[in-house]
């Protein structure tokens, strides 16, 4: 009786070693996953849009509306971009973005104004991004995660003839899907990449030379690919 009362306890006592083994070894797991990250991501893409002008002349005897398509528009641009994980567990992430950079492309023929110029454009948004993430390897020192971002910012277009040569600043709304994923070395730094599914869209009253006043509204869809390049902290 006394014997086996001993091999019970011996078995309780190493269930208990084993069980503490486990939480102390998953709480150290947990201890070493950053709980920000601050990236910088070059990026390059493109995609296609519209624009609808409403040229006015100076004193509103003469306008024309037209609607030209977007095309083969580039970019090239720059995310500043801090992931904060507030959570023990460290996967959902709260994010800050900051992205500014310019492209170019080139209207579609639609005359007898915009008629199939060379565009360029530039712009600057900051937007909020929301996600989560997943863990990789022993050491979860790679990881997978996916994020939506929403913001607002600045765009303007320039045109090199006809009397447009850089419009006003407009106001931009701003919307993405991001996924991507980066390795942490132990010294903290962090190599990754994203791909971005973006759309924007914009208006605004511009300037169009010192005879038109062009009203502008607008839309470009883009996929940019982005190299990721950072540093975490525990």
């Amino acid at each position: 009786m006394r014997h086996t009362m001993s091999k019970r306890l011996a078995l309780v006592a190493l269930i208990a070693m084993a069980s503490t083994l486990v939480i102390v070894t998953a709480a150290s797991a947990q201890s070493t996953l950053p709980w920000l990250m601050i990236t910088v991501r070059p990026e390059l893409g493109g995609g296609s849009g519209a624009v609808t002008l409403k040229w006015n002349s100076i004193g509103d005897f003469a306008s024309h509306e037209e609607s030209p398509a977007i095309q083969g528009a580039g970019w090239g641009g720059l995310a500043i971009e801090p992931f904060f994980m507030p959570t023990s567990g460290r996967q959902f992430i709260i994010s800050p973005l900051l992205s500014f950079g310019r492209g170019s492309g080139s209207f579609s023929s639609e005359g007898p104004i915009v008629d199939g110029q060379n565009m360029r454009y530039s712009q600057w948004v900051l937007a909020v991004g929301a996600g989560y993430q997943w863990y990789f390897g022993v050491t979860r020192a790679t990881n997978l995660y996916l994020m939506g971002h929403l913001g607002a910012g600045q765009i303007s277009l320039a045109v090199d003839d006809n009397g447009w040569q850089t419009s006003d600043s407009m106001g931009l709304g701003y919307l993405d899907v991001t996924i991507g994923s980066m390795h942490r070395w132990d010294n903290g730094f962090l190599l990754g990449g994203a791909l971005i599914l973006s759309g924007e869209s914009f208006n605004g009253s511009t300037s169009a030379g010192n005879f038109w006043d062009v009203d502008t509204s607008g839309n470009i869809r883009m996929v940019r690919l982005g190299l990721m390049l950072g540093y975490a902290i525990r």
